[in-house]
């Protein structure tokens, strides 16, 4: 009965190889790797093969959307520009105010 005892001690006490496992778990990972790939590829395959070859794309907007949207633009630019001249006009105006002293204002 000792022999009996001994072998098997020696299989589940010694150091494994691979975990256990008949290949090497990295093997393992790699194959799932692969086997992932390739369903990808197939998937793709089936994909175009069943779909539609014809691209549907963004369909052209009605004559009535285009106009109010180049109307739309219209305005949004001359509003720009009002801001942008407004802008100009304070910078000037705040360049050439600049020697004049305010009485409220605080020393620095």
């Amino acid at each position: 009965m000792a022999p009996a005892l001994e072998l098997m001690a020696r299989e589940v006490l010694g150091k494994r190889d691979n975990s256990g496992f008949l290949v090497a778990p990295a093997v393992i990972v790699l194959l799932a790797m692969c086997g992932a790939g390739v369903l990808i590829v197939v998937c793709y395959g089936a994909a175009r093969f069943w779909m539609s070859e014809e691209e549907k794309g963004i369909p052209e907007p009605p004559a009535e959307q285009v106009d109010y949207m180049r109307e739309l633009r219209a305005r949004n630019l001359d509003a720009l520009m009002a801001d942008g001249a407004h802008a100009r006009y304070q910078a000037g105006r705040a360049t050439t105010q600049s020697f004049v002293s305010d009485s409220t204002a605080p020393i620095k």
